[in-house]
């Protein structure tokens, strides 16, 4: 197995939703054979029948290995993991563990396989959400910067969604945390043209709760464009994000 057979494991050429997944941690890979572990990485939680429901698609936004964990276990129920982890590896000099992402991927091949998920099966979109993590590194030593954001364009419009029947969208994340800002621009969007938009918290055992945006989403949008061009390194070859800078406190 090497990385192309993994990649098409998670993103199968005809498949609904695989023109949005994200090829940088695949491409990535270690050259040459790759060997996943006996057990696929797995999510203890059981799965609500509401974050199940038909007519729903799903925004996973979970610390790497468990929204691929995550990912896997919707697999098991029919729906489609869609990994759109955008960040280039550092290695130990990276603020973001993206190389265990790509072992969990990895690991996870054989699961999607026996899973055998329908082609225009519902999607579930994986995040990290360590991917904006604060950096604490000393300001003396070169990291490589490999925190990322997500954008509108990461995702199919509210339209595609629509024409595939999705009517409804559920964010799941962990600890009652806010709704990442870098969500808001895509979630308004998609709320605007009729899309119901909720918010599942994984470590807990009440229902999904109703989204709207914010009365500014204006300014949150401005504040994302910004922070995506002044604070975020990206490769200048093919737009991933990760890039060498100098250490910050």
């Amino acid at each position: 197995m090497n990385c192309d057979d993994v990649f098409e494991a998670w993103a199968p050429s005809d498949a609904k939703w695989s023109n949005w997944a994200k090829p940088v941690l695949f491409a990535t890979m270690p050259d040459g054979e790759l060997q996943s572990a006996e057990a696929a990485p797995s999510f203890d939680f059981d799965l609500a029948p509401a974050i199940t429901a038909p007519r729903t698609a799903l925004v996973v936004d979970l610390p790497g290995k468990d929204s691929v964990a995550f990912g896997l276990a919707l697999a098991a129920r029919g729906i489609r993991p869609v990994p759109l982890f955008n960040a280039l590896p550092g290695g130990q000099a990276g603020l973001v563990d993206v190389e265990g992402i790509q072992e969990a991927l990895i690991d996870g091949v054989s699961a999607l396989n026996e899973a055998a998920l329908a082609l225009d099966a519902p999607p579930a979109f994986l995040l990290d959400a360590l991917r904006r993590v604060r950096p604490t590194r000393s300001p003396v030593r070169r990291v490589f910067d490999n925190r990322s954001l997500s954008f509108s364009t990461d995702f199919p419009s509210a339209s595609a969604l629509q024409k595939a029947g999705i009517q409804r969208v559920v964010l799941i994340h962990r600890f009652q945390l806010p709704v990442p800002r870098d969500l808001f621009e895509t979630f308004a969007a998609w709320h605007a043209a009729g899309i119901a938009i909720e918010v599942h918290d994984a470590a807990a055992e009440h229902a999904p709760t109703a989204w709207t945006p914010p009365s500014l989403i204006w300014l949150y949008r401005f504040w994302h464009r910004a922070l995506a061009a002044l604070a975020f390194e990206r490769d200048d070859d093919f737009g991933p994000f990760g890039g060498w800078r100098q250490g910050s406190g």
